[in-house]
């Protein structure tokens, strides 16, 4: 019987498994909030994803300067593609660098999936605001 609940169990880690994470993070000092609603697939045997998609979007918050930034992020990055960091700047934000940094993190890990999502008390720049995490 034993050898069956283990086996059961893990079967669990040999099979592919969905993900959505839907996140959103705050920059009190540039004055942003971005909303991260993210999907994708992390292969059996694997921690993180390698085929993973995001809609992004960055707001000004507390009358802060900046247009909104409303992008679609994936893994495998697209060769050329921009870190998002880039395109804040472009529409005019005026975060300090640290947030900046920040932000291209969490978008990072937040497409890894949520064994590498950034939670309260994992960020440093970034306020954690909303977080939830589905695995299928």
């Amino acid at each position: 019987m034993l050898g069956l609940i283990c086996a059961g169990a893990l079967a669990g880690c040999f099979s592919d498994r969905r993900f959505q994470t839907h996140a959103v993070y705050a920059g009190p000092a540039g004055h942003f909030e971005v909303v991260i609603d993210a999907r994708g697939l992390i292969a059996a045997g694997s921690d993180v994803s390698k085929e993973s998609s995001a809609e992004v979007e960055v707001k000004p918050v507390g009358g802060g300067p900046g247009t909104p930034v409303h992008v679609m992020m994936a893994l495998p990055v697209p060769p050329g593609g921009r870190r998002l960091s880039n395109l804040v700047e472009l529409a005019g934000f005026k975060a300090p660098a640290a947030e900046l940094a920040e932000l291209d993190r969490v978008v990072d890990r937040v497409l890894l999936g949520p064994k590498s999502t950034l939670v309260r008390g994992q960020t440093v720049a970034l306020r954690v605001v909303e977080m939830t995490l589905v695995y299928r």
